[in-house]
């Protein structure tokens, strides 16, 4: 190999190396400006709002995040704690289902009352509708229509 061919050899290698070189910083920065980045805090599907507290402690519009199936109970496992006796320890159940929320009563000895009607079946949910167990009150509010009033 001649100086010349050896010459070129050593531009074209350089080349490349400066290439790679400015391509892992810019990847590097790219890594590190996405992750700075806050992420989106995920808002809840819906939310059910303590309206009559009844002598369990909760704070007056206190308000719960519903996920896609949360429980409501007495027991400590429960999503939502009511510190009631009159409820059970596993009283309710509200899902997400078809497009649509639902709440099932969960066997509970002292029911479940709907917009002040027995559960005794899953039944759809609306916006505003009033959920009591035992000497509590809740609404239950779905985020779409939460953000529309």
């Amino acid at each position: 190999m001649n100086p010349l061919e050896a010459y070129a050899v050593l531009r074209v290698a350089l080349s490349v190396a400066l290439y790679a070189f400015f391509g892992v910083l810019l990847w590097l920065w790219w890594r590190t400006e996405r992750a700075s980045r806050p992420a989106p805090r995920p808002s809840a599907p819906a939310t059910l709002t303590v309206i009559d507290a009844g002598g369990t402690g909760l704070a007056p519009e206190r308000v719960f995040a519903v996920g896609a199936v949360c429980t409501v109970g007495r027991a400590a496992t429960a999503d939502i704690v009511i510190a009631d006796e009159g409820a059970s320890l596993e009283h309710c159940m509200i899902h997400r289902r078809e497009g649509r929320w639902w709440i099932e009563d969960l066997g509970s000895k002292n029911g479940t009352w709907l917009n002040q009607s027995l559960v005794e079946r899953p039944g759809p949910l609306r916006a505003g509708d009033m959920i009591a167990i035992a000497g509590v009150t809740l609404r239950f509010m779905e985020a779409d229509a939460a953000r529309a009033a």
